[in-house]
């Protein structure tokens, strides 16, 4: 296992499920990043950063992401005064909340350690959630 967080939960490696549909996009994704002129170890240029910019520009950093994230929001028809790169991460924690996946799974996932954590990124569509599963119930209740 390879830690992903590079600050101070660095040292707690944690293995993240891939769908098969990501695994094939980030595949795609390291095949055309080995061309670009920052990836070869020879190149005075060389970085180990894995997000690489598009036309040989240097790594794509957080505040690069934010405008990508942005930009493509605003062509997907959203207003992108809602979207950002951390959104993603409580649409996430919904998506398993709704799919029955448990907290505690959760939480092993993401690498939280407090279950305040959970409930923090699962308020958001609470409310939804909670309809749905009423709804699910049918006219038993």
């Amino acid at each position: 296992m390879v830690p992903i967080k590079m600050d101070r939960n660095s040292t707690d490696a944690r293995v993240i499920p891939l769908q098969p549909k990501t695994v094939k996009a980030l595949t795609r994704y390291l095949r055309v990043r080995a061309t670009h002129r920052m990836a070869n170890p020879n190149s005075p240029d060389h970085v180990d950063w894995l997000w690489l910019g598009t036309r040989n520009r240097g790594e794509l950093g957080y505040q690069g992401l934010h405008r990508l994230v942005k930009k493509i929001a605003t062509a997907a028809g959203y207003d992108p005064a809602h979207v950002s790169p951390h959104s993603f991460c409580h649409t996430w924690a919904d998506d398993l909340k709704a799919a029955g996946v448990s907290g505690g799974h959760i939480m092993a996932v993401r690498g939280w350690k407090s279950p305040a954590m959970l409930r923090r990124y699962g308020a958001d569509m609470a409310s939804r959630r909670a309809v749905d599963a009423v709804h699910a119930l049918g006219d038993r209740y």
